[in-house]
């Protein structure tokens, strides 16, 4: 039924058909996830913790990115 929603299916049916994720919502988690680091970064004691927390993100940015669009 989501893949008939008027607003999700077109995402869903791309995603599915293509495993594409548009530029858009790129954006959207690529700049949510620095300001998750960022915030880590700034609030952890500890630097080991902010340099494992950036390269888990990272490699979900890198991820996304080179999904199609």
């Amino acid at each position: 039924w989501l893949e008939a929603h008027p607003r999700l299916g077109p995402f869903l049916r791309d995603w599915r058909t293509r495993r594409a994720i548009p530029r858009r919502a790129k954006a959207a988690a690529v700049i949510g996830m620095a300001g998750s680091w960022a915030l880590v970064h700034w609030t952890v004691d500890r630097p080991w913790v902010s340099v494992g927390v950036a390269a888990v993100l990272l490699t979900v940015a890198a991820w996304i990115v080179t999904r199609p669009s």
